[in-house]
């Protein structure tokens, strides 16, 4: 967690309602609840509680969204876990998934910028958040022909 993590977890507590949930990309997550009062639909810490599946669920399904290189595949993992966040928190360039480095590609920014479904509220030079606009149900993906990203 850097500074510009901490100014996107500021901007959070300060902008949003209490009761927002998020969907928060990469190891900013673990921090994320202390640092906002805001809680995570996604992410292992806290589930250890309720079993082993229920934790091994949300940590692969943690490493998996995080991962994720666009649009397409997170809103996909969103719909398919019936995960509807207020808020999704994406990290710019550099991060860690369970302290893995990674690198987010700057087309994630372009497609939901671009998005119908997302709209950019709050961005520096580490981080996005973006409100979810719409409600995470399944939309028609064509079997044959270019795929969405």
């Amino acid at each position: 967690m850097d500074d510009d993590d901490m100014a996107a977890m500021e901007w959070a507590q300060q902008s949003t309602a209490s009761d927002s949930n998020f969907v928060v990309l990469g190891d900013s997550a673990e921090w994320f609840p202390l640092m906002t009062d805001r809680a995570i639909l996604i992410g292992p810490w806290g589930v250890e509680w309720e079993g082993h599946n229920h934790y091994r669920h949300q940590l692969g399904l943690y490493k998996r969204t995080s991962r994720c290189p666009g649009k397409t595949c997170l809103t996909k993992k969103l719909i398919s876990n019936d995960i509807n966040p207020d808020y999704v928190y994406v990290p710019k360039g550099h991060y860690t998934v369970r302290g893995i480095d990674e690198y987010q590609k700057p087309w994630m920014r372009e497609h939901l910028v671009g998005s119908d479904r997302y709209k950019l509220v709050y961005e520096n030079e580490g981080a996005m958040i973006f409100r979810v606009r719409e409600p995470m149900e399944p939309t028609k993906i064509p079997e044959d022909g270019p795929q969405p990203v």
